[in-house]
């Protein structure tokens, strides 16, 4: 005499992509840096002309940072505000150079702001273009 109950069927969402890289397969939620996605869903090598467009937004972090890791061009505006001490000036520079090396373009606007670690824009050495669509607080 026992209760049955039936669960309703939860649909996976799926919306990670294959990368074939280092002799196996796997799925990735982004492609890895130097590869995009190809029309099938699949991340491929690019080397040396990846182009990858990626949503404006805050960098308040070295973490939120990553996020920019391989893209070429900003859709919108990109902010810079990184608060905390200045001490480690080398390593936060590093670190956007890291993620921040093939910006091209930003189509809006780019601020830093209250983040005193950074000393030189050195980390957005292929910036190109700034394209001023939207200024900000439109001035």
């Amino acid at each position: 005499m026992g209760l049955r109950v039936e669960l309703p069927k939860v649909q996976m969402i799926r919306s990670g992509k294959l990368y074939e890289g280092s002799g196996r397969n796997s799925c990735v939620l982004e492609c890895p840096k130097n590869t995009e996605l190809n029309e099938k869903n699949i991340c491929s090598s690019c080397e040396p002309n990846c182009k990858k467009n990626c949503s404006g937004g805050v960098i308040d972090s070295i973490e939120k940072a990553r996020e920019y890791t391989g893209c070429t061009r900003i859709t919108g505006y990109l902010k810079i505000q990184i608060r905390g001490k200045g001490g480690a000036k080398g390593i936060l520079v590093q670190e956007l150079k890291d993620c921040l090396d093939k910006v091209e373009q930003i189509d809006d606007y780019l601020i830093v702001t209250y983040t005193y670690a950074i000393y030189t824009l050195s980390f957005l050495e292929k910036l190109k273009f700034i394209g001023g669509i939207h200024l900000f607080e439109n001035k």
